[in-house]
C-alpha cells in the first residue's frame, strides 16, 4: 500500500507549496464560480451541450453549494458560510424541507431533490451549528433530515431522493421508490449524526444506518462497489458508467469516516500504480487515506491531483482538463471544491501531527 521512500522521497523535493495552491484556487473559486448572492455555478463555461441528467454550464447544484459548505467549514470562513446558508435559504429550499437539486440557467428549480446532496448540507450544518454556536444552523439540518426521513426512506432504507408537484397550497410529494439507493448517497456519518440530534427518531435513524452498512457491505465485488441498490427488487446494479470511479471511491470515503477500512476496496489504490485522469477521485483518495492515518499515500494522491492545476490564464490556478479541439480548459466547480477540501485536509492533519 505505501508507495516507496524514494518516490515519496522525490515528490517531496517537488516543494509544493499547498497554502499558496489552496489560495490561487480558492481566488479562482470565489471570483469567476461564485455569484454575488452565492450560487455556485457548474461549469466556468456556458457553451457545453447539457445534459439534464447532470449540472453543466451556468446551471447550480445542490451538491455544489453542499461542497463549498464543506470546505468553508473546514477552512473556518464563517461569513462565507452565511451566504451560501442565505441562499440555500432563499432559492433552494422547499416548504417540505427538501432542496431542489438543480437551479437551471433561466433560474427554474427542478421539482426533485438529491439525497448525498440533502445528507452533505445537512451535516455541514450541524457542524458548523456546535463549533461555532448557531443553533439555527442545527435547527435546519435537522428540518432537511426530517424530510428526508419523511421522503426519502423505504423500510429502513435510505433512497436517492423524492419529486414533488408544486401547489398554491402544499407540495404534492412521490417517493422515487423505482429508483433505489446509489450506494455513494449511504453518507453513514451524517445519519449517526442525525441519529445524535433527532433523539425522537433515534431508533430509526440508527436502523437505516445499519442497514446502510449491510447494503454497502453486500455491494462489494472485483475490487469496487455495486452503483446502485433497487430496494424493490432487492438486488444490485453493477452496470459501469461514467462516474463509477466517483461512486466507488465516495462510498469507500463514507465508511472510512465512520472508522472501517474496507482493506480490499483500499489495497485496490497505490498512487504509482493508479490512473484515473480525474481530479475528483484522486481528492476523495487523499480524504481516504488521511482517515487512515496513511500520510504517504495521501500525499501521493495529492501531487497526483496537483498535476491538473491549470499553469496560465484566465483560469489559472483552478484545477482543470485541457480539451485540444478548443484549446482550453474545462473547469467544474465540483472537481475545484473536492480539491480545496482535500488541500484544506491534507493541511490541518499534518498542522495537527
Amino acid at each position: 500500500m505505501f508507495f516507496s521512500a524514494l518516490s515519496y522521497a522525490k515528490e517531496k523535493e517537488k516543494g509544493y507549496d499547498y497554502r499558496k495552491i489552496e489560495q490561487e484556487a480558492y481566488d479562482f473559486l470565489k471570483t469567476k464560480l461564485v455569484s454575488k448572492e452565492g450560487g455556485v455555478f457548474s461549469n466556468y463555461y456556458t457553451d457545453y451541450p447539457i445534459d439534464p441528467h447532470d449540472g453543466q454550464n451556468h446551471e447550480i447544484l445542490s451538491e455544489s453549494i453542499g461542497l463549498y459548505l464543506e470546505y468553508l467549514y473546514f477552512s473556518n470562513r464563517k461569513r462565507e458560510f452565511q451566504k451560501e446558508v442565505n441562499f440555500l435559504n432563499k432559492y433552494l429550499i422547499r416548504p417540505s424541507g427538501l432542496i431542489s437539486w438543480k437551479i437551471n440557467e433561466k433560474g427554474k428549480t427542478e421539482n426533485s431533490s438529491a439525497t448525498i446532496d440533502d445528507l452533505r448540507i445537512t451535516r455541514y450544518l450541524i457542524l458548523a451549528g456546535k463549533s461555532w454556536g448557531k443553533s439555527p444552523y442545527i435547527r435546519l439540518g435537522k428540518k432537511i433530515g426530517d424530510a428526508d426521513l419523511k421522503y426519502c426512506t423505504q423500510d429502513g432504507i435510505i433512497l436517492d431522493g423524492a419529486s414533488w408537484e408544486k401547489s398554491f397550497f402544499k407540495e404534492k410529494i412521490y417517493k422515487n421508490l423505482n429508483v433505489g439507493t446509489t450506494l455513494s448517497y449511504i453518507d453513514l456519518y451524517t445519519i449517526r449524526l442525525l441519529s445524535q440530534i433527532d433523539r425522537k427518531n433515534l431508533n430509526t435513524w440508527k436502523d437505516i444506518f445499519d442497514n446502510g452498512l449491510i447494503i454497502i457491505y453486500h455491494g462489494f465485488d472485483k475490487n469496487h462497489f455495486s452503483i446502485k441498490y433497487n430496494v424493490r427488487k432487492k438486488r444490485y446494479i453493477r452496470k459501469k458508467q461514467a462516474d463509477y470511479d466517483i461512486i466507488n471511491t465516495m462510498t469507500i470515503l463514507h465508511l472510512t469516516e465512520i472508522g472501517l477500512s474496507p482493506i480490499y476496496a483500499v489495497n485496490y489504490f497505490d498512487p504509482e500504480d493508479t490512473v484515473m485522469d480525474d481530479v475528483a477521485s484522486y481528492a476523495l483518495l487523499v480524504r481516504i487515506f488521511l482517515n487512515l492515518d496513511d500520510i504517504e499515500t495521501a500525499t501521493g494522491f495529492l501531487h497526483k491531483m496537483i498535476k491538473f492545476i491549470i499553469p496560465k490564464g484566465p483560469q489559472k490556478g483552478a484545477f482543470g482538463y485541457y480539451i485540444k479541439k478548443k484549446r482550453r480548459y474545462r473547469v467544474y466547480a465540483f472537481d475545484n471544491l473536492l480539491a480545496l477540501s482535500a488541500l484544506r485536509l491534507y493541511q490541518n492533519y499534518t498542522k495537527e501531527r
